[in-house]
């Protein structure tokens, strides 16, 4: 074998090598229980660690078995393309954004059971945009009601792949749900700043948490 040969066969062994992720260790069920603030029995936690656990023998999930994961909860409610939200706004604060481990999830789990105005806040942020950490444009604003409208509910809408995807709107539905994004972006963006910050989102919370589905004074 040739030295091309050999330092070939050593650089396909290193890119193995990279390839290879050692098993997440899980935390105890007490350290859960703790880190949730005792919000679920320990029966609940064993029970989705193994749905966990089956879809992510090695302990970090991606998208698909996450998809996968709470469909199975959710047939026909939510959109891949609001799952995919969903997704990356619990990969907010992992060093690794394209995984998330099972203490990832059952901590976002727990943070969704809040009313506490700022924690909603804070994970309203993370949907609308998991990319920052400061402010929120119009277009993202926009996007993110455009995925809320994808929610299937009980309609059952045909589901989207992805938030990347281009799903076909009729001009009145497109039209209506930029009015709507308008209209909630300037109550939010009180001051005219021309961005929303995650203080704006906590106002709103501590004012009236219901604006982005049951505020009807759009004229």
């Amino acid at each position: 074998m040739d030295v091309v040969s050999i330092a070939e066969s050593d650089l396909d062994s290193i890119s193995d090598l990279l390839k290879y992720e050692p098993p997440t260790k899980p935390p105890t069920v007490d350290q859960v229980l703790e880190s949730t603030h005792w919000q679920f029995s320990k029966k609940w936690i064993k029970y989705i660690y193994a749905m966990f656990k089956s879809e992510c023998p090695n302990g970090r999930m991606r998208f698909p078995e996450f998809k996968k994961l709470l469909s199975f909860y959710l047939p026909d409610r939510v959109s891949d393309a609001y799952l995919e939200r969903m997704f990356k706004a619990i990969c907010y604060n992992t060093v690794n954004k394209e995984t998330i481990t099972f203490k990832d999830l059952i901590e976002t789990l727990a943070l969704l059971h809040s009313n506490d105005p700022k924690i909603n806040a804070e994970w309203t942020f993370r949907l609308i945009n998991p990319k920052s950490y400061d402010k929120i444009t119009f277009n993202e604003f926009h996007e993110f009601v455009k995925s809320v409208f994808l929610l299937t509910g009980r309609e059952k809408r045909a589901r989207v792949d992805s938030i990347l995807s281009d799903y076909r709107m009729d001009n009145s539905t497109t039209c209506g749900i930029k009015k709507r994004a308008s209209f909630i972006f300037h109550q939010l963006d009180s001051s005219g700043k021309g961005f929303i910050t995650i203080q704006d989102l906590e106002r709103n919370f501590y004012s009236q948490p219901f604006i982005f589905v049951h505020s009807n004074r759009e004229k």
